[in-house]
């Protein structure tokens, strides 16, 4: 979609076409040498999940590239430092500033299941997690998927102080946040409104619904500072969101056709 495209656009590096000549991202392209063009079907396998075979069919469809399968995957190598710098870039042109010190880590945690191959195969959770930007898995657990410790949990993980953690839905409740605060790291984490309440700095409800509905245009995006209530002090954060586009408040209303605050 033309509005989500822009809107991606928005958050990449200025230079991010440059760095395709440079890293050798578009060499060999022959019918077609646009970086733009280029990422575009990338992402449709990268972004969207789908497998190369079938990414290769809907680039063809919508006149992106005409590439087999094959191809696609020589050239997602040959991008492989294209992509890499372009997420360094980002990271540098929000302020973060990447270091190989030791002590400083940008963490991504997640978890997921996996059965055994047979009728009567074993259900298992792996609960994993990789370095940005460079995608290198630094920690991965094996549990069962029910009883007591198997839960999507960041005490699954080993924090470290100074570690910069983020994660999905599956962590956000107090607890975990808690965990990851006592350990002297930093944590972001995708709101879950069913468990995880947030007060004003005042101590009272915060209105997220309120709050959210002040933001009309696709991309801009707020925050708003907040206490998340513990079992001990309350723990200060702060509360970001990005209004979605048209076409992405269309799925997600899909999906979850009786879900609240969906539109963000």
């Amino acid at each position: 979609m033309e509005e989500d495209w822009s809107l991606l656009l928005s958050f990449f590096p200025e230079n991010w076409c440059e760095l395709a000549a440079e890293t050798g991202a578009l060499k060999g392209l022959r019918k077609d040498k646009s970086a733009e063009t280029l990422l575009r079907t990338l992402f449709i396998h990268l972004g969207c999940g789908y497998s190369l075979r079938e990414t290769a069919v809907r680039a063809r469809k919508a006149k992106l590239a005409d590439v087999s399968d094959v191809a696609l995957l020589k050239r997602l190598k040959k991008s492989k430092q294209w992509l890499n710098e372009m997420c360094i870039a980002m990271f540098q042109q929000l302020g973060v500033a990447l270091s190989l010190e030791e002590g400083f880590q940008i963490r991504a945690f997640d978890a997921t299941t996996v059965k055994e191959p047979g009728k009567t195969g074993s259900l298992w959770r792996i609960h994993y997690s990789v370095c940005l930007p460079s995608l290198c898995c630094d920690f991965l657990r094996l549990t069962e998927t029910t009883g007591p410790g198997t839960g999507e949990s960041f005490t699954q993980f080993p924090i470290r102080e100074g570690d910069y953690v983020m994660a999905d839905r599956g962590y956000s409740t107090a607890g975990g946040i808690q965990h990851v605060i006592s350990k002297k790291a930093y944590v972001t984490v995708r709101l879950n409104t069913a468990v995880l309440p947030l007060c004003n700095l005042r101590g009272k409800p915060f209105g997220l619904l309120k709050n959210v509905k002040s933001i009309k245009r696709a991309g801009t995006v707020r925050s708003w500072q907040v206490l998340v209530p513990t079992q001990g002090p309350s723990i200060k954060g702060r509360l970001c969101a990005l209004r979605k586009s048209k076409e992405a408040i269309k799925l997600a209303q899909e999906k979850n056709p009786k879900g609240s605050c969906k539109k963000v």
